[in-house]
């Protein structure tokens, strides 16, 4: 089923989920990893089930671990959150408890420490859970520690990513090139009523058959 895709899943159902939301299938994620060549993903259902999926032939996951809980909740935070309701740690995709929410917004960011040098290729994005907040255009940057970190571009500009139309549809999009990040901050720049985000950062570029 998934040899094409040189993939195979774990799947780990989270109960619990928002009412009617379909489940998404190994299929459907690996199509979504296999368009990595291009700049930018079609948006896809939400990820019900959380797919640490392992690239078979690497070895090693093809996402960073946000979503499974392989990144504890010690190596996320924020420039502030709204309240104990909406901390970095409620930041990981399909998590159904809210999200991340700064208090203060502007110029806020939320960072994960990989604590290795991690190569990323993408972003998958989602709004909070059981509110109708979510981050509309965003911002990534990245590097070697905090005092050394620089924003992904494109044209030699400072690039702003395209992020969600609602609060429960993922979206993801792909970086111009893969970085490589030990410490990685998401940027919101606009957002409905007020910024909130679950997310998950891809690794997928081994999968490109």
């Amino acid at each position: 089923m998934l040899a094409s895709t040189a993939l195979f899943c774990l799947m780990f159902i989270q109960t619990g989920s928002a009412e009617n939301e379909p489940i998404m299938t190994c299929e459907i994620f690996s199509q979504l990893l296999n368009n990595c060549e291009e700049s930018q993903l079609p948006s896809v259902p939400p990820i019900i089930a959380n797919l640490p999926c392992q690239c078979e032939d690497q070895g090693r996951f093809c996402t960073t671990g946000l979503a499974d809980g392989r990144v504890q909740a010690s190596s996320i935070s924020a420039s502030s959150s709204l309240s104990t309701s909406y901390e970095p740690q409620f930041a990981r995709l399909n998590i159904p408890v809210t999200g991340w929410a700064p208090n203060a917004v502007a110029d806020s960011w939320l960072e994960v420490h990989l604590h290795v040098p991690i190569r990323i290729t993408g972003i998958i994005t989602q709004g909070c859970f059981n509110t109708n907040y979510w981050v509309t255009r965003f911002k990534i940057s990245y590097g070697d520690s905090t005092d050394n970190m620089e924003f992904v571009q494109q044209f030699n500009d400072d690039l702003v990513f395209n992020g969600n139309d609602d609060r429960s549809l993922p979206r993801a999009n792909h970086f111009p090139e893969p970085i490589t990040a030990e410490y990685i901050r998401f940027w919101p720049i606009f957002w409905s009523s007020r910024p909130c985000v679950r997310l998950e950062y891809m690794t997928c570029d081994s999968l490109r058959v």
